[in-house]
């Protein structure tokens, strides 16, 4: 396919060749499809190819040869838009195909977790997913694959049979991911244990204690909200019978929470537990890693770091590894989360306390 050389005439060559809809800078719905989760990012693509089939994502390819090309899932990757170049958006195609027999599932490129949880659950399946619905399955699974289920289940890739992918210039675009199933709920005995935020070094070091013996069916982290009003709370969840999982959640009741709000729940409204406290549009910085020991020191510094002010909706979270989830040389995995108002004046110092944390963790 010849080169094209306008952003104009990429849009005209592209709904020559698509099925699909595309999206120019002149139409409406533009600026709408062309944001993220992250309102930091603000590119500007010369078109956005809406691919309705494997063969639409081919021809996008072919005719954004020697342009930059984002692939959009979810929409809630940085990295699934850009400037200048051809954004190809996997949102139509999200079939889901399952084999309740055989335990798998066919699942479309623009398949979120939300969707693909309500599918599985009619089963009583389900597989290692993201902790917010939104997020796109594909992006998941061949990224880190966490989520609540991983200790006993593995990440995502784990369960990952078989792809579908269309790939050009170097670039592989994933239009097809087969999912291995497992039995989990529909009800979990799930959810989470609150504290006084002046207990969090206590609790910090108790969850830490518990979870070094815990069973691998035990999934969850402990939660802790940007400054001293900020919340201290451990997720929790079990993969089995509620009877077991309540045997399990016994010693952390123990610590006496001040809401205690683990019980019997569908899995699919577990899973977006978080969703309402991460909203699409903020400004976002994310920073994440591994410690190899959850020392004494370590839970001091996460505490100091934790406690110092920063916008209400950020966080930082403690993710116990092991089990199924084998990292050599690390015992937990941390994300800090900035979560701001879409107001610039606000960067500077939202974006430190994220690295500040991570810096000091990681030290």
């Amino acid at each position: 396919m010849a080169a094209v050389t306008s952003a104009t005439e990429v849009v005209d060559v592209l709904r020559a060749a698509l099925g699909g809809e595309v999206i120019g800078p002149e139409d409406a719905g533009f600026d709408l499809r062309r944001k993220t989760f992250n309102a930091m990012v603000d590119a500007r693509p010369v078109a956005i190819a809406r691919c309705a089939s494997r063969e639409d994502v081919a021809n996008a390819l072919a005719v954004g040869s020697g342009l930059p090309i984002a692939i959009r899932g979810g929409g809630t990757s940085d990295a699934s838009t850009v400037d200048g170049g051809i954004v190809i958006d996997l949102s139509a195609l999200d079939a889901i195909e399952i084999d309740a027999e055989s335990r798998t599932a066919r699942v479309g490129g623009g398949v979120t977790w939300g969707e693909l949880d309500a599918a599985t659950q009619e089963h009583g399946l389900a597989v290692t997913g993201a902790r917010l619905s939104a997020l796109g399955v594909v992006g998941v699974a061949l990224g880190e694959g966490s989520g609540w289920l991983e200790r006993a289940l593995g990440p995502t890739s784990s369960s990952v049979v078989g792809t579908e992918a269309v790939e050009s210039d170097g670039l592989r675009v994933v239009t097809r991911l087969d999912l291995r199933l497992h039995p989990v709920g529909p009800e979990l005995l799930c959810g989470f244990l609150s504290f006084p935020r002046e207990r969090a070094a206590d609790v910090a070091r108790a969850y830490r204690d518990y979870m070094g013996e815990a069973p691998d069916q035990v999934g969850g982290g402990l939660l802790l909200g940007a400054g001293l009003g900020g919340v201290c709370t451990i997720v929790f969840c079990y993969l089995g019978t509620v009877e077991a999982g309540e045997e399990a959640v016994a010693p952390l009741r123990a610590l006496g929470p001040s809401l205690d709000a683990v019980a019997p729940n569908p899995y699919v409204a577990f899973q977006r537990m978080w969703d309402a406290s991460n909203p699409f549009g903020a400004r976002a910085h994310l920073r994440s890693g591994v410690v190899r020991e959850l020392s004494d020191d370590c839970i001091d510094t996460v505490l100091a770091r934790a406690n110092l002010p920063a916008a209400t909706l950020s966080y930082a979270f403690l993710r116990p590894l092991g089990g199924a989830v084998a990292i050599p040389n690390a015992d937990w995995g941390y994300e800090c989360v900035g979560l701001w108002p879409p107001v610039p004046t606000l960067d500077r110092g939202q974006i430190a306390w994220v690295d500040g944390f991570a810096d000091a963790v990681e030290s």
